[in-house]
């Protein structure tokens, strides 16, 4: 290929670059005044509409970035009085405390395993201190509830009860036969297995203004505060749901599987007073009691839920669960009843998510 070729390619090109060349120069040094003042022109002022818009987003993002701070604050500093009130409680070896959510309009606790270990300790007779909070903060593994004793921070449910059980030499289960524990051990399994999911599930998902009204009566909080907190529970519960079987279920199916639940609790107590007898509670009594008792006593909410209706039209669930919310709670049961009717509407208020 000879020589001239690529001269000739060049040659046509030069003038092009020339060109670009050129304009650009004109464009970054132009030489005329009209035209250095056309390229300095100063850009238009903003209309009033602009200037408010523009004034009301600062406003916005001040606020926003204030209300961040302040909460961060407010976060930071309830995690330290919470560390020094661990360090306080792990100071004083002697005595129990008990971590838990808080109480419920309808329940000793908003959680149901709150709510099963206070009720295993009262049971036995076993002193403790409650202490409420949101915050899992000192916790092995994360969890509420969690204990403090002789310096020991315990959570999980069943690393709980066997040191309860060790430490204080319980036997409320030992007249218990094998038949009968197998029974309680079946029930106790059920129970967390479906119905607590479903609790949650009404609560959180399905109904979620009801979660926003119980919780921000229950923690003192705003209802915006409320909200946010049952949202971001609710995306994390979905999560959880969609990898087990029950998640794949509809609300109609949960209520029929509920509902069967609570049939065979009541088959089992029967004319009794207890699971087992008329006379001794078990610490399966205390499981199925935590479990059931969020539901007793929001028959008014049956519109939202079936499951509502089926504990509060049971007359053996009812005297049940009145029975040992006496005999354990009777400091704190009072409101239970008065529930009914002070909070009948409010969890109606907010439209549902």
């Amino acid at each position: 290929m000879k020589l001239g070729y690529f001269e000739g390619i060049f040659s046509h090109a030069r003038p092009s670059l020339d060109n670009i060349v050129s304009t650009a120069r004109k464009r970054v040094f132009p030489r005329s005044s009209k035209a250095a003042e056309k390229l300095n022109k100063e850009p238009s002022r903003l209309t009033p509409f602009q200037r408010r818009l523009a004034i009301g987003a600062a406003v916005v993002v001040g606020a926003i970035t204030a209300y961040a701070t302040l909460s961060r604050l407010f976060t930071l500093f309830e995690r330290r009085r919470c560390l020094q009130l661990i360090q306080q409680c792990e100071a004083r070896e002697t005595e129990l405390f008990l971590f838990i959510l808080p109480r419920s309009p309808w329940a000793p606790s908003l959680s149901p395993a709150c709510t099963r270990v206070e009720a295993f300790l009262r049971a036995n007779g076993i002193p403790y201190k409650a202490i409420e909070t949101i915050d899992p903060l000192g916790a092995p593994n994360g969890e509420l509830p969690f204990l403090i004793y002789k310096r020991q921070r315990v959570d999980q449910l069943p690393k709980m009860m066997e040191l309860i059980t060790s430490e204080f030499n319980v036997a409320m289960d030992s007249t218990l036969t094998r038949d009968q524990r197998a029974v309680g051990a079946s029930l106790r399994r059920t129970l967390e297995y479906s119905v607590e999911r479903l609790l949650y599930r009404i609560v959180f998902i399905d109904h979620p203004s009801l979660a926003v009204a119980q919780i921000t009566r229950a923690l003192h909080i705003s209802h915006l505060r409320a909200r946010l907190a049952v949202h971001g529970y609710a995306i994390k519960l979905k999560k959880r749901l969609a990898i087990t079987a029950y998640g794949s279920l509809v609300s109609e199916q949960c209520e029929n599987e509920f509902s069967q639940d609570c049939e065979a609790i009541e088959a089992q107590i029967g004319h009794k007073r207890y699971l087992f007898s008329d006379t001794n509670m078990t610490s399966y009594d205390c499981a199925v009691y935590a479990l059931l008792v969020p539901f007793a006593y929001m028959g008014n909410h049956v519109s939202l839920s079936a499951a509502y209706s089926t504990v509060a039209d049971s007359a053996v669930l009812m005297a049940y669960i009145n029975r040992i919310s006496k005999r354990l709670f009777s400091d704190i049961g009072s409101g239970f009843d008065a529930a009914r009717i002070s909070f009948s509407t409010s969890c109606m208020d907010g439209d549902d998510d």
